[in-house]
């Protein structure tokens, strides 16, 4: 059952990469689009606020629970610095070594176990994000590469921090409190709420439904991680968020630059992760 829903969870991931490409068109800021859609997945969580609610009493948890809710926001704001300069398709793949590095955290500092098979996984994943940003012979690594790697490093710290918190902390009314800890911390820079109006007003069923999708995956996400062993809840979870922001991004966005690399790198990731899934 757990597999299916993070299964589930990681398709409605997939589709928000190829909403936010879209949504990255605008003029908008990196941190205004974080904190509208921050914003939104708070309003649509409050239900989830009231599930199963159990709050830690730890001030050291809180102080951690606030350090991921930074982490996870600089993610979001890495995700859209990165979509305005690359596509929704090389975002999605390059993203996946977000798994090899919570594997590694995982396997170092929470001592969870790995096969020969899911090792040989994760240096697939490995080869899958080398053969997208292969240029010729060479390696090229530019300003859109570098914020995909830190988002997929943020990303991954954020998963691993989580783990920590929600063994004394409710999954679903973390969600709600996350995402309002985001929302009052983008808020900050200036001018930052007018322009999240605007973003609104001229995006709603964009905001909206990426950010339904958000939480509802995020929710089901934390759920299972809940009882579960983190290097191998979050390569599941991700891994249909390869495939359907590939197939979309190809078929619907016409992001056809760089087509072999990018259909290889998606066989070669999907193989490593269904090996990551072997006992």
């Amino acid at each position: 059952m757990y597999n299916l829903i993070l299964l589930t969870a990681g398709a409605f991931i997939g589709l928000t990469y190829i909403i936010n490409k879209v949504l990255s068109r605008g003029s908008y800021r990196a941190s205004t689009f974080t904190f509208t859609i921050s914003c939104v997945n708070t309003i649509f969580s409050i239900p989830l606020l009231f599930t199963n609610m159990y709050i830690t009493k730890s001030p050291l948890l809180w102080l951690i629970i606030v350090l991921s809710a930074f982490i996870f926001g600089l993610s979001s704001y890495f995700s859209f610095k990165a979509y305005k300069l690359s596509d929704a398709t090389t975002v999605s793949l390059l993203h996946k070594l977000d798994i090899v590095i919570t594997a590694i955290i995982g396997i170092i500092f929470l001592h969870e176990q790995y096969s020969p098979t899911s090792y040989l996984g994760l240096a697939l994943i490995v080869t899958s994000n080398i053969v997208l940003i292969l240029e010729g012979r060479r390696l090229k690594i530019d300003k859109e590469i570098i914020y995909i790697l830190l988002m997929a490093l943020t990303s991954a710290l954020a998963a691993i921090i989580d783990k920590v918190v929600l063994k004394d902390f409710s999954a679903f009314t973390y969600v709600f409190i996350n995402n309002l800890l985001i929302s009052v911390m983008f808020a900050i820079p200036k001018g930052t709420f007018k322009e999240a109006v605007n973003l609104f007003r001229e995006n709603k069923l964009l905001v909206v439904s990426t950010s339904a999708l958000n939480v509802g995956a995020w929710g089901a996400f934390l759920f299972v991680l809940q009882h579960t062993d983190v290097s191998k809840t979050y390569p599941i979870y991700t891994s249909l968020s390869i495939i359907v922001p590939v197939v979309l991004g190809i078929f619907v966005l016409r992001e056809t630059n760089k087509l072999w690399q990018k259909i290889l790198g998606s066989i070669i990731g999907v193989i490593g992760i269904i090996m990551l899934m072997s006992p």
